[in-house]
């Protein structure tokens, strides 16, 4: 049992120095405002650091009362208001920099790993039991990716997406020029990292010093351009999402960190700080649900857009149904949550252990049939994850779903067809409008479709949940 598996390790550990966690936590509206406060008490600990990063499209008397007290007698913590972020541009590392500067100048606290989070994310375990499994993991290790990941923990090369994927046509290969870096190809990841202090010191390094991966890379991303097919037309941009390329990137083509370097007088290579080769127990960092391609595509989706020129990708809201899969998953943080989306998850998380989380899935009644059903014509089975269902069933117990002990089934796999209709949506006022007949609402600034998490009466009186609040998918 996977789970078992990763809190009987989480036992045994012959490293005892504490943890010392750095955080970033990002702002950029009211949403993720509100997020940072609950994410704060969450994370907090006297040992650890706290960086805040408020977006400057907010003005400081949005954030002043709520900074006041989530700093209230915490001497560790710091806010900066320094970057305007625009999704996909170079701006979006600045905070990460800027921090990282911070961090290995002699002013601060002493510290281990740095951990980069939005302020609508969550951990899936308490302080103590968080700190004590990323000790037992390794300090060593850089984890970069999240389970909508098709390769695990470990980042997923350029050349391993489908020919037709967003991610293949909009870099090039190589990935930079250079007569060094002719078989150099890009690696994605997620933006939100847990990273070790070698090699957030070796990144603050080498993006200094002209010619190498890393300072060509920045120079690339910060001022080049290429011609990108969307799937609708052909046009010259900028390099964009740096944030889930630029750190995969370097840490798979160093030799250093990705298991590869042999040193001078030795036989065996140094130990890659790449966790797919070491945490088999451990499926994800971050548990997220989303879709990976552009709206528009013709490739599969979780769920129809209301409109195609909608920003409907996800990451989706979280809720009850998905705890399941976030106590198999390993991962010791969740995106996005939101008090407007489902309270539940925020009432049950964070714990002490995975297996303390209760193991409630998906309904099947509340899934289209076209998520349920394997097509024979395709490879692949249906998977959560990065394992299917069949093996889930195999590893755990059964899972509480809904009325009667209805089946329940994985998180909805990408597949074609319409949403679901006929669920019952629950919102919240002008927070959450509903946007089309479908039962699409809108959050922050997603837009997001059933399946939704409306609670049943009898999991809301086991595990004292709140009624049907929830809405989203």
């Amino acid at each position: 049992n996977l789970i078992r598996a990763n809190e009987d390790i989480a036992e045994k550990s012959c490293d005892t120095t504490p943890l010392r966690i750095a955080y970033l936590v990002l702002v950029h509206n009211k949403d993720t405002l509100e997020g940072s406060m609950r994410l704060i008490d969450a994370l907090y600990h006297d040992d650890h650091t706290f960086y805040v990063h408020f977006d400057t499209k907010m003005k400081s008397s949005e954030y002043e009362y709520e900074w006041n007290l989530m700093s209230y007698q915490r001497n560790n913590m710091r806010k900066f208001s320094a970057f305007d972020l625009k999704w996909g541009s170079w701006q979006m590392l600045a905070p990460w920099f800027a921090t990282a500067k911070k961090l290995i100048s002699a002013e601060t606290r002493e510290w281990d790993i740095f951990i980069n989070l939005s302020g609508d994310s969550y951990p899936v375990l308490k302080p103590e039991p968080l700190r004590k499994q990323l000790l037992v993991n390794g300090r060593d290790l850089n984890y970069m990716t999240c389970s909508s990941g098709i390769t695990g923990m470990r980042p997923t090369a350029w050349s391993e997406f489908d020919s037709g994927w967003h991610k293949r046509k909009a870099f090039p290969f190589p990935i930079v020029k250079g007569e060094k870096f002719t078989q150099t190809e890009a690696y994605y990841g997620s933006q939100w990292m847990i990273l070790s202090r070698e090699f957030v010191e070796f990144v603050m390094s080498e993006i200094k010093i002209p010619g190498t991966l890393t300072n060509l890379l920045a120079d690339w991303f910060e001022n080049g351009s290429l011609e990108v097919d969307t799937g609708r037309k052909k046009m010259w941009v900028k390099p964009h999402i740096p944030d889930e390329i630029f750190f995969p990137t370097v840490l798979m083509n160093s030799e250093k960190f990705n298991g590869s370097f042999v040193p001078t007088g030795s036989s065996d290579p140094l130990p890659s700080t790449i966790p797919n080769y070491r945490l088999p127990h451990m499926r994800d960092m971050t548990y997220i649900r989303m879709d990976e391609h552009y709206p528009w595509s013709s490739f599969n989706q979780r769920y129809e857009s209301p409109s195609k020129e909608s920003r409907s990708w996800g990451p989706y809201y979280l809720g009850t149904y998905d705890l399941g899969n976030i106590r198999k998953s390993g991962a010791l943080f969740i995106r996005k949550v939101s008090s407007k989306a489902d309270e539940n998850v925020l009432r049950i998380l964070p714990v002490n252990k995975h297996s303390d989380i209760p193991n409630i899935g998906w309904p099947k009644q509340l899934l289209p049939l076209h998520m349920l059903e394997k097509d024979d014509d395709d490879d692949q089975t249906l998977q959560t994850s990065g394992q299917t269902s069949g093996q889930q069933q195999d590893e755990e117990e059964d899972e509480d779903c809904g009325p009667d002990g209805d089946e329940c089934a994985p998180a909805p796999a990408p597949a074609p067809g319409p949403s679901l209709p006929g669920i019952n949506i629950l919102h919240k006022g002008a927070a959450s409008p509903v946007v089309d007949a479908k039962g699409c609402v809108a959050v922050a600034e997603s837009i997001h479709c059933p399946p939704g998490h409306n609670i049943d009466n009898e999991l809301a009186l086991k595990y004292d949940l709140p009624v049907g609040i929830g809405f989203g998918g």
